[in-house]
């Protein structure tokens, strides 16, 4: 189960700039997610994040050493997004070296996106039920 506020699951939303487009916040928040904005260069994502997910623009790699440090520094394990714009898809493969779960492409169909998440949710959850047995 991630962790919530007010009832629902909290993501952070990185960007370089911590402004979360309306293409990625609108969706989210009618899928029923609370959207936190975090800054790329902050170093930390608040450990009450059920998931993260990390906008990336023609830099991967600065994308790809802030999701190092966000899966070496969780608390626990949690899902971890990269949504990219179109012109930087030839960075996916350093968003999966870099531990990201899952790496999409802007303009992604907001079902696509939310469904994605919520399929996250349920993959570390189920994970975290084998953990504890």
């Amino acid at each position: 189960e991630g962790r919530r506020m007010a009832g629902k699951r909290t993501l952070a939303v990185v960007t370089a700039d911590a402004t979360v487009p309306r293409d990625v916040a609108e969706p989210l928040t009618r899928g029923g997610f609370a959207v936190r904005p975090h800054r790329l260069a902050d170093p930390v994502v608040p450990p009450d994040t059920a998931a993260v997910l990390v906008l990336v623009d023609s830099q991967p790699e600065v994308a790809a050493a802030f999701t190092r440090r966000c899966r070496a520094g969780a608390p626990s394990p949690r899902p971890l997004l990269w949504l990219f714009a179109a012109d930087a898809v030839a960075g996916a493969p350093t968003g999966f070296d870099a531990g990201a779960d899952v790496c999409l492409v802007r303009p992604v169909d907001p079902d696509v996106l939310v469904s994605q998440v919520n399929a996250l949710f349920r993959t570390y959850g189920e994970l975290g039920r084998v953990s504890v047995k």
